[in-house]
């Protein structure tokens, strides 16, 4: 099968982002101190790895090894290092969108689900062909209960695969897309649910 190609990544995660908006990150608490180079444990709250919500709404923080965060000006989320995952390009982009009847603690309705996927299929771009191979379906991850689908996209590119994760906060929908390549997803995808199980929802 055709290794995933980085101009096929670029292409996805583009679409990606476009379905919901990225949100801006807050700011750490104040006064927490960053994380000691080479610290052993994972990250303490208010390290540079710390993804911090909208209105501090959920935080997610990876271990800063197998994990960690990237920023760009459209995009936040976390990716996976060369070593943790061989050197394949394993990421999750974050996005939320507003919601004023969002339930924390409860999964997203089905209809905003399937909405979010639909909008998704039509987003991708034309040399990756994206449909679904499990659709949205409740499931828990961690502490958090969302809905979780499987989709893949396919074309001259290569092939990926990718899951969505849809959860509740407060006034928000937060949507994490995760993407491997498709032949290795078997492998990656325990490590994907890894680092969603570190997702906290604080409001």
């Amino acid at each position: 099968m055709a290794r995933i190609s980085r101009m096929s990544v670029l292409a996805l995660a583009a679409a990606l982002s476009a379905a919901t908006p990225a949100f801006a990150q807050a700011p750490a608490p104040a006064g927490a101190a960053p994380a000691a180079p080479g610290a052993d444990g994972p990250p303490p709250p208010g390290s540079p790895e710390m993804i911090v919500g909208p209105d501090s709404a959920f935080t997610l923080t990876p271990d800063g090894k197998d994990w960690t965060k990237f920023q760009t000006v459209r995009q936040i989320g976390v990716k996976c290092s060369d070593k943790a995952c061989g050197g394949d390009r394993v990421f999750c982009l974050i996005q939320t969108r507003a919601a004023a009847d969002a339930k924390p603690g409860e999964a997203v309705s089905e209809s905003s689900a399937n909405a979010f996927g639909q909008h998704l299929i039509e987003s991708s771009p034309k040399e990756m062909k994206a449909s679904y191979v499990e659709p949205f379906s409740e499931k828990r991850i961690g502490a958090n209960l969302g809905r979780w689908a499987e989709m893949k996209a396919e074309g001259e590119p290569g092939s990926i695969r990718f899951s969505l994760f849809l959860v509740q906060v407060k006034a928000r929908e937060v949507a994490f897309n995760c993407v491997a390549p498709a032949d290795k997803w078997a492998v990656h995808e325990p490590k994907i649910e890894a680092v969603l199980a570190a997702l906290q929802v604080t409001r």
